[in-house]
């Protein structure tokens, strides 16, 4: 017999079968519409199995928490501001379980014209980039704009100018 999380999110025991299966998550459309229960689901879309055992629950139940917003940021060299990163005019709808936090990400002092927002936003940077300051986060609801990112950046302008024109 192994354990299973219902969608009704009690435990139940099923005897003869070792997968279970509930929703994915993403932070971008959020908990998916599928049911929870035992078996494969290797057909059913936005469904994700797990092993199961007869003393704990391997789809143990999720709850979506309140939805944020962050912004989705491209390179735009045309522009005549000293930030050539400019974000888009509305806001990206993120999602987050309920135990989980609010993280927006951005372009750092050191992105490059080819950075581009991972997850158009929202969550953290993508793998690698936040140690290189290519990437940063913040962790407010819409924390990245464009004030935000500007008042990160100028003070970096600032000094990178008094090292290379001051002389």
């Amino acid at each position: 017999h192994v354990l299973s999380v219902l969608s009704s999110g009690i435990n139940a025991e099923y005897g003869g079968t070792t997968k279970c299966f509930g929703p994915t998550f993403d932070i971008l459309p959020g908990l998916s519409a599928s049911a929870y229960g035992c078996g494969d689901c290797s057909k059913e879309a936005g469904c994700v199995a797990c092993d199961a055992n007869n003393a704990t629950a391997c789809n143990a139940a999720l709850t979506e928490g309140k939805t944020f917003m962050c912004y989705d940021y491209k390179y735009d060299n045309s522009t005549k501001n000293t930030v050539p990163f400019t974000h888009k005019v509305n806001a990206t709808t993120c999602h987050k379980l309920s135990t989980g936090s609010i993280t927006c990400n951005s372009p750092g002092a050191k992105a490059l014209a080819n950075y581009t927002s991972s997850a158009l936003g929202c969550g953290p940077c993508a793998a690698g980039t936040l140690n290189k300051t290519e990437c940063v986060e913040c962790n407010k609801d819409g924390c990245n704009s464009a004030a935000a990112l500007t008042a990160f950046l100028l003070p970096m302008i600032a000094i990178m100018y008094s090292l290379f024109y001051a002389l």
